[in-house]
């Protein structure tokens, strides 16, 4: 399984594709823990807005059956 998430820095949106799986789900959170974005049942990418986004730091844990992967993200 692999995980793409570009651009980073985002400003505007970024992508999070995940190859490798049928389908996986994801949580965005801020550096305080606190769930900004949550979309579950993503089947190849999805585009996320990041318009209502402060700029900063995020979490980003896309996750599908046991596999779990966390990224930094920067919106700008």
């Amino acid at each position: 399984i692999q995980v793409n998430i570009y651009p980073n820095p985002a400003a505007g949106f970024f992508v999070v594709a995940l190859a490798g799986t049928k389908s996986f789900n994801i949580v965005v959170t801020n550096i305080a823990g606190s769930n900004i974005y949550e979309r579950n049942n993503i089947i190849g990418e999805t585009k996320i807005n990041t318009q209502d986004f402060s700029k900063g730091i995020y979490y980003l844990k896309a996750y599908s059956g046991n596999t779990i992967f966390r990224k930094k993200i920067i919106i700008i």
